[in-house]
């Protein structure tokens, strides 16, 4: 049985009367992202305000982890609801754009709207990717000239490979399913924190297209209880898609820098950017030096979310 407990989430509106854009956190008492979702139309039916986007959607102990969390305004939003009163509104404000008034044009950021598989009756052979996501996913786009001169001719250089992080507490599982998934994978934790946290840690995959895993991941079947996620996973968000020509190892060793970050009192919290709300506002919450560090130039990160509309590729320019 699902337990209701408070969400949080930072809500982009747009005012009827005067046709600009705001955002606030909203607190909705809620079990899942949907419930989330319903909470926040049914708060501003009546007030004007159009929902434009949510960003960063989380159960509120999940969301006060994240290091750029205002923790007094949330906690203050997180006690105010319960079943009597399920959604409290923070302060609304302007909306305002990339840190600092600062463009990131490192980067390249393209939006893509991707519907995700279903049972695929009356199609065989079966697909494993959605036609919109193939390219994006598992395309060999040709070598560049930064890359012919890397690796000492374009006969060198090595196709592009499809990386994911996962977080295992998006299946049902946890570990004991990730082990049956017939890819390649390892924790990006290590020593107690991959022992003690083995269900809920984040963990990295080699994919390949004609894998029945990768097929899983990228399937919704409404129909089918939502934890079923041995049947699918879509809908769950389980973590980003990263394209890179670089070998799994040195993969694994550059996100594994990222897992944990400091604030400037020093303390240290885990940096979740497998959640694909969060890695959308990353190019606007990271400076550039932390960006171009996170963002290197031999990968391209995706993202897609369970609202189909939602999705984007971030690479460098």
């Amino acid at each position: 049985m699902s337990t209701f407990e408070a969400w949080m989430g930072d809500c982009v509106f747009r005012d009827a009367q005067s046709g600009t854009d705001c955002r606030c956190f909203v607190s909705v008492w809620a079990d899942s992202y949907a419930t989330y979702c319903a909470g926040v139309e049914a708060c501003i039916l009546h007030r004007g305000l159009t929902l434009m986007r949510l960003d960063n959607v989380l159960p509120v102990p999940e969301y006060l982890d994240r290091p750029t969390a205002n923790h007094s305004q949330i906690s203050a939003l997180a006690q105010a609801v319960h079943s009597g009163n399920p959604a409290e509104m923070g302060p609304m404000g302007p909306l305002i754009g990339v840190r600092g008034g600062e463009q990131e044009s490192y980067l390249i950021i393209e939006e893509i709207a991707i519907s995700p598989l279903d049972r695929q009756r009356g199609v065989w052979p079966m697909k494993t990717v959605p036609d919109a996501l193939y390219d994006p996913l598992f395309g060999q786009p040709t070598p560049t000239e930064a890359e012919i001169t890397q690796y000492g001719g374009i006969e060198n250089v090595p196709a592009m490979k499809t990386y994911a992080v996962l977080d295992a507490n998006k299946f049902q599982s946890g570990l004991s399913e990730i082990e049956d998934c017939e890819v390649p994978f390892r924790c990006l934790f290590k020593g107690p924190a991959a022992v003690e946290q083995k269900d809920v840690a984040p963990y990295l995959f080699e994919l390949t297209e004609d894998a029945p895993f990768t097929r899983r991941l990228l399937t919704h079947l409404p129909d089918m209880p939502e934890t079923m996620t041995t049947a699918h996973m879509w809908h769950r968000e389980p973590g980003v898609f990263i394209r890179s020509r670089t070998e799994f190892d040195d993969i694994w060793k550059h996100f594994r820098k990222f897992t944990k970050v400091q604030d400037e009192n020093g303390k240290w919290y885990y940096f979740r950017f497998w959640e694909p709300t969060v890695l959308c506002e990353l190019p606007k919450i990271l400076t550039r030096k932390n960006g171009r560090q996170f963002f290197a130039e031999h990968l391209s990160l995706i993202w897609c979310a369970a609202d189909p509309s939602r999705g984007g590729i971030i690479r460098h320019a």
